[in-house]
């Protein structure tokens, strides 16, 4: 299993994981199998519905992407309920070229290790 090193995303970064995330969605999600039966909902088809999740995301959630050699290849998206002392993670997308060779366990995982990020500090299940 390949190693990434996580980090929080920056907005220059937007466009890419927006762009990585819809493709890595597209074969799966009810969005675009919803559109093929009854047509885009409103005018607005799949890929823009999408988008528009995109925005919320990064307008309201917290934004991690995983990265090798530099080069972005996963991200996860979620929020923190500091009453609880919860991390709820929304979405985790990996590049459809390395899919097969990480974990969506090291990047929940992940987000502990970012205790000095602006996501403050976290303790993932199964955390001491």
């Amino acid at each position: 299993m390949m190693r990434l090193h996580f980090r929080p995303a920056e907005a220059g970064e937007h466009q890419k994981i927006q762009d990585m995330v819809i493709e890595s969605f597209e074969p799966i999600t009810w969005f675009k199998k919803l559109d093929a039966q009854i047509g885009p909902l409103n005018g607005r088809d799949w890929r823009i519905r999408w988008q528009a999740r995109m925005r919320r995301v990064f307008e309201t959630q917290i934004v991690l992407v995983g990265e090798t050699s530099e080069v972005i290849v996963a991200m996860s998206s979620g929020t923190i309920d500091q009453d609880a002392a919860l991390a709820y993670i929304n979405l985790l997308a990996v590049e459809s070229s390395f899919g097969t060779r990480v974990s969506a366990t090291q990047d929940i995982t992940s987000h502990e290790e970012c205790q000095n990020s602006p996501l403050g500090a976290i303790r993932c299940a199964g955390s001491p």
